[in-house]
């Protein structure tokens, strides 16, 4: 069954502000997890508000730092 549009951004504000958490508690800035992930630091604030989704590649890349 597909996901309502509430239910996706719900989902994407979860992880976002997981990821957020994570990066703070290991005292990292919003501009070095960008730079690791090769990504702007804008997109990583929008990924950690819950405005863009985190692909699949991209949390590849977040599991493995």
């Amino acid at each position: 069954m597909a996901r309502n549009k509430k239910e996706h951004n719900a989902e994407a504000v979860r992880i976002g502000a997981t990821l957020a958490f994570i990066r703070k508690q290991r005292e990292v800035s919003q501009e070095e997890l960008a730079n690791a992930l090769n990504i702007s630091r804008p997109l990583l604030a929008n990924i950690e508000k819950g405005r863009r989704n985190l692909n699949p590649a991209l949390a590849r890349q977040v599991a493995k730092i």
